[in-house]
């Protein structure tokens, strides 16, 4: 048994978005096994979890701070002038650094649970320092940059791509081992970082979903379906692209065809694309998801940018639903697209692929099959948390 400190940059409460699924497990698996000191920064309403996190959760010691530091041009100015990207200066409390630091000479590893949380470590840490990589962050902003299209917002996020890269390269040279997605290693490792710090792991979500029932074309309506948090710039983007450019070519032939879009935090541009187009309902945070997984013919991953292997398609594929996404929303899955599921980066091969699983029944019938058998072959929580292990042990 290891004592360990979990530094995590949100309650891993409720696990209703894909990096908090994550931790969820991982903190839950720790507990379970070993001595954990939980030090967590608390955002948005996650003060309303608290309590039901620490009953359900045996942990040695439970240390929460709120905090709240917007995006704003005066901050953006302070991380310039501290040297860290905006990210991660938005996530600094003197507060959670002491109480870090009064707690380290009680721990043999310190699990950093996102990168957002090394700068708690002092230059001189004792015991081992793993560091979980849930995205090689700076090819999200990188992408980010390579999408907008106003010159100064533009420059801005390619500065702010570029510390974030050089900010994941310091600090991954000072972790002694890196847990991190397929793709995200080899981003990581193209900065330079060496290979043999890391560990492979897998974001994944719901294993559960593989044991229900499989869902029956029959039973489904002409209906798209869409699950992730909105409050992700990702996310949001993505969709006002869908909906912008392939919902209208595929309302033309699919006149009945509606779209479900599930997840908090829609914000006003979304919400105002969406009002406008029949058939779109934004349906904002649901508790149970299983009514819309059945009766949803297609779930869909419009995803631009981002890193990282994507949650809401992992648990779509788990639970059998046919699905249309980019190149981007699949990454760090091992699946065959046209077998597994569709994938494109353009309007008309989408809508062509949308339009085969809503109107052949053999052929979304055989994807059901196929997503499902891979999941259940490849894509299990249990060698994701037997690595986990060989990282604490080194």
């Amino acid at each position: 048994m290891a004592r360990l400190l979990f530094l995590t940059p949100q309650l891993p409460h409720p696990p209703i978005s894909g990096g908090v699924i994550k931790s969820r497990k991982l903190v839950d698996h720790l507990a379970s096994r070993h001595e954990v000191r939980l030090f967590t920064l608390l955002k948005g309403n996650d003060a309303c979890s608290v309590d039901e996190f620490r009953a359900s959760v045996p942990l040695e010691q439970f240390q929460a701070v709120p905090i709240h530091i917007p995006r704003s041009a005066g901050n953006l100015i302070r991380s310039l002038w501290t040297g860290v990207p905006l990210s991660v200066y938005r996530n600094r409390s003197s507060e959670m650094r002491s109480l870090i630091e009064e707690s380290l000479d009680l721990a043999d590893v310190v699990f950093v649970d996102h990168f957002l949380m090394f700068q708690y470590l002092p230059e001189a840490c004792r015991g081992r320092v793993v560091l979980h990589q849930h995205n090689a962050e700076y090819v999200m902003w990188q992408r980010f940059a390579a999408l907008e299209k106003r010159p100064l917002h533009k420059l801005a996020v390619w500065m702010e791509a570029r510390r974030v890269r050089n900010y994941e390269f310091r600090i991954g040279n000072k972790a002694d081992a890196i847990l991190a997605a397929p793709n995200d290693i080899e981003a990581l490792v193209a900065l330079g970082l060496p290979r043999d710090k890391f560990i492979l792991t897998l974001h994944l979500g719901d294993e559960s979903l593989l044991d229900l029932p499989d869902i029956e074309f029959s039973r489904t309506a002409c209906r798209l379906l869409y699950v992730g948090s909105l409050g992700w710039e990702a996310n949001r983007d993505g969709l006002i692209w869908f909906l912008r450019y392939v919902w209208p070519e595929l309302k033309r032939s699919h006149v009945d065809l509606t779209l479900t879009i599930i997840g908090p935090q829609a914000g006003q541009q979304l919400t105002l694309v969406a009002e406008k187009l029949e058939g779109v309902e934004l349906l904002g945070f649901v508790d149970d998801l299983e009514p819309y997984y059945e009766r949803s013919r297609v779930f869909i991953a419009p995803i631009r940018f981002g890193s990282g292997i994507k949650v809401k398609v992992v648990n779509a594929l788990y639970r059998g639903i046919p699905v249309s996404s980019t190149s981007i929303g699949v990454e760090g899955l091992d699946v065959q697209p046209g077998r597994d599921l569709f994938v494109a980066d353009d309007v008309g091969t989408m809508v062509e692929h949308i339009g085969i699983l809503l109107t052949d029944k053999a052929r979304w019938t055989q994807m059901r099959d196929a997503c499902r058998t891979l999941m259940r072959e490849k894509y299990t929580w249990r060698e994701t948390l037997d690595r986990l292990e060989e990282a604490l042990n080194g």
